[in-house]
């Protein structure tokens, strides 16, 4: 609580980054993603239609595994961690021999 507490009160976004919209990927950028992905949104997401940008991103991503996590909106990171953090790691540790790490999260 402290470090959101220091970060809303003195963190000031640039005019410029403020204005930048996120962009879409196209179909053929999701086609050509060769890597396994996870995706994760909250169910009650406000920016996209979550369940629909999942159910997009396993139709096109090759190897995508995505969830709806339930409950949050865009903070997820930060009000459901445990789930978060719990799925990302079971992700990157899905398939690697003890002691390596072959998946990357972006």
């Amino acid at each position: 609580m402290e470090l959101t507490y220091l970060g809303l009160k003195h963190f000031r976004m640039p005019r410029e980054t403020a204005r930048v919209m996120p962009a879409m990927f196209s179909d053929a950028e999701l086609r050509s993603i060769r890597m396994p992905t996870l995706v994760l949104f909250g169910d009650h997401d406000v920016i996209c239609d979550p369940a629909a940008a999942i159910a997009r991103a396993r139709r096109l991503i090759p190897d995508c595994e995505g969830e709806l996590v339930p409950g949050p909106r865009h903070e997820m990171c930060a009000s459901k961690h445990r789930i978060v953090d719990g799925r990302v790691l079971d992700f990157l540790m899905k398939d690697a021999p003890r002691g390596t790490a072959e998946r990357s999260v972006a």
